[in-house]
């Protein structure tokens, strides 16, 4: 049995999928931020118990 591995192009996708998926893109970027802040915070609270 030959399986075949097919790469989408530019032309598979629609308009409204590229949306989406610029949409998803950007709140996963907004999501990394906040978890990368917390992340800082968290990190701070630690070195100021250590002292």
């Amino acid at each position: 049995m030959l399986i075949e591995a097919r790469v989408p192009t530019f032309a598979d996708i629609t308009v409204e999928e590229l949306a989406a998926l610029i949409a998803k893109r950007d709140a996963l970027v907004g999501a990394l931020g906040v978890a990368n802040a917390e992340r800082d915070l968290a990190a701070e609270r630690l070195y100021a118990f250590q002292r």
